[in-house]
Order: structure tokens, then sequence, then C-alpha cells
């Protein structure tokens, strides 16, 4: 038999398959569901145990730069849940946008109470429908709290801030893109909420972050460690960089950056300004906050709304007669949902920088004005 003829037959008798690489239908069913629990689940775990943050920090807050990293929020409330007892839940308002660490109103609270007792959980540009979907998702560790969930009536100022808005249509029929704060947050597919527009592929990003961990982290990685960049568009600005070696296990979540503004909002001199109120009737993030409200209820949290002190030094007359309006209409509402609240004064005008945020002075006044609620 030629040599040719040699190689051809055992060719022929080797086997088609190898039992080392192919597996059985019964054990793909056994295996796979392993594989992908995993990726899913085990590795976020792994990564979640292994990662180290500086939550010790004196008055810590979550970095700006970090304000939509939710598995970095979600760390931190769990730390926060087993370290303090009082939360501070909201907006840039609790956050402090014009104060450093040390006057946040969690810190003025721990001042005046001489202990370190509550834990600043705010989140630049909370709106209250992207609160709603950040404590059901990443704020579940929040239970058996005692829990000062800040309202803002800003979110209500106006139909787009409000999220009622109706887009207009451009003559090709295009509808306007609105540009809504914490889009991972609000609920992906709810018709209700007309003005956003993004993409399918963003909207199911959005809902698989929000349910596997797995997603959560890779946009925690991708924040932290590739500039909020997909990986391949990292290497194409990092050509020479190894993207293996970039992610590490300890990261710095501290705010460093914001420090205390001086000037007030009436300096060099003061102004009038008119909002187009939205009616608690019709208000989505109001009915979106008393849902976040009531969650937290469910969770064994003791809840008090405390109902912000909106500047009113600065609306015009008709501005300010809507304004005492919806604040009266969203406490019936508070009322009828069955939750406790406190309305805060009014600050002193000098004590304000903008509409609705406080200067360090006016985070004093507020934390005096809550712990005199408490005492009473």
């Amino acid at each position: 038999m030629s040599e040719n003829r040699k190689k051809y037959r055992s060719l022929k008798s080797m086997p088609v398959r190898c039992n080392a690489l192919y597996l059985s239908f019964r054990e793909m069913v056994i295996v796979i569901p392993l594989v992908l629990a995993a990726a899913i689940w085990l590795l976020p775990y792994l990564w979640e145990k292994s990662e180290k943050f500086d939550f010790q920090e004196p008055d810590f807050r979550i970095s700006y730069d970090l304000r939509d990293d939710y598995w970095s929020y979600r760390q931190w409330v769990d730390y926060a849940a087993e370290n303090y007892d009082v939360m501070f839940v909201g907006d840039s308002v609790v956050w402090g946008m014009y104060t450093d660490n040390a006057h946040t109103l969690s810190h003025c609270y721990n001042a005046q109470k001489d202990e370190a007792a509550a834990a600043n959980l705010g989140i630049d540009g909370l709106h209250p429908v992207a609160l709603e979907g950040l404590m059901a998702d990443f704020g579940r560790g929040l239970r058996g709290k005692k829990i000062y969930l800040y309202f803002n009536a800003l979110w209500m100022n106006s139909e787009k801030f409000d999220l009622t808005y109706r887009p207009l249509v451009d003559e090709d029929g295009v509808p306007e893109k609105l540009t809504v704060m914490h889009p991972r947050l609000i609920p992906q597919f709810d018709r209700s909420i007309e003005g956003y527009g993004d993409p399918l592929k963003k909207r199911m990003a959005a809902v698989l972050e929000r349910n596997l961990p797995i997603c959560s982290l890779l946009n925690h990685l991708r924040g932290v460690w590739y500039d909020n960049k997909s990986l391949a568009e990292w290497m194409l600005v990092n050509p020479s960089s190894d993207p293996l070696t970039r992610p590490g296990f300890y990261i710095s979540a501290v705010e460093r950056e914001h420090r205390n503004r001086s000037t007030p909002w009436n300096k060099p001199r003061a102004f009038e300004v008119g909002y187009d109120w939205v009616p608690a009737e019709r208000s989505l993030q109001l009915k979106a906050f008393i849902r976040a409200a009531k969650l937290l209820e469910e969770r064994g949290n003791e809840v008090t709304v405390v109902v912000g002190a909106f500047n009113t030094h600065m609306l015009d007359e008709r501005s300010l007669e809507a304004y005492g309006k919806l604040v009266s209409d969203a406490e019936d509402r508070l009322d009828d949902a069955g939750l406790k609240y406190l309305e805060l004064e009014t600050l002193p005008s000098e004590s304000y920088a903008d509409a609705s945020h406080p200067l360090d002075a006016g985070y004093e006044n507020m934390a005096e004005q809550i712990i005199q609620y408490e005492e009473e």
C-alpha cells in the first residue's frame, strides 16, 4: 500500500469528535447554567468582596465624578447602613452643591448632635423619578433606619423638569430630544415620559444594569478605570497601554473638589424669576417621590419627608402664589399616603446660593430645624 493511501486511511479512522472537547446535551444543561451563574453573579460577588473604598473618611459623600456610578453608590449605601443610624437622601441639596464636605447638611446635623449619626446619601441631579429607580435597585441595604428624604420642588418648576413635557416634532417628524438627568434610573419603557428619547440599545443596557450584577460591575469599571469609554474606544485613544493592567481594587470615592461658596444669590444684586409650576395632580415627579418614600417605609425604615426650604425670596408674585399652592397640595398627597413630613421654614435670603441650594449658614439653619423637630 502506498504511503499516500496509508495516510488517507489513517485520517478516515480518526474519531470525528473527542470526549474532552464535546459535551452531551445533558452535560450542557448542567455546565452552561453554572458558567452563566459564575459570570453573572459569582464574579461580581468576588469583585465586591475584594474592592476597597474610602467610606471611612469623615463627612464622606460620593464623588461628583461618580454620581452616575451606581455600583459605587450601592457599596456606600451598604456601608452607611452598617455604620450610621440616620440617612439623608436626596438630590444636590442634600449632597451639598456649594459647600465642602465639612459644611453639608449631614455634617451640620452631626455637629449639632455631637456624634457621627448621619450619612450623606445625596447625589447631584437626583430627581424623584430617578430616585425611585435608585432606591428600588441600588438602595436595598437601607432597612430599619431613620431616613430624611428631601423633597425639592425645583423638579416641578416646569413640564421639562417634571418630565410631563410633550416634545415638539419638526417638519420631518423627528421629535425634540430632551436632556434627562440619570436616564439609566428612570423607567425605560414608560410611555408617559415622552421626552425620553434614548435608543433601544441604551434602554436595554439600562435594564440589564439594574437587574444583572455583572452589567452594573462593567459600567462601574468603565466609569472608574476607562474614562467612561468602551474597551475598544479606550484602546483606540490609548494604543500603547494595556487595558488589563488598569483596574485595581482600591478606589477613592470621596468628594475632594467642591469648596465653600460665600457669595449669596442676591449679590451683587437681587432679581426675580417666574416658574410655571406643574400642578401636584399632574406631576410625574411628585408621584414618583411618594412611591420612593413608600418603598423605603416598606423596608422597615422610619421615613420623614423634608419639604425643602426653597428660595422664595427670588420668586415673582405669580410664582410665589403658585408655589404656596403647590406645596400645600403636595403635603395633602403626603398625608393621603400616610407619610410624615417636616416643612422647613424659608431661610434668610443671604443663606441661599441659588433657587434651592443653601450656603453653609443655610445648612446649619436646616439642621437646627430638623433636630428641633426630633425633640418635639
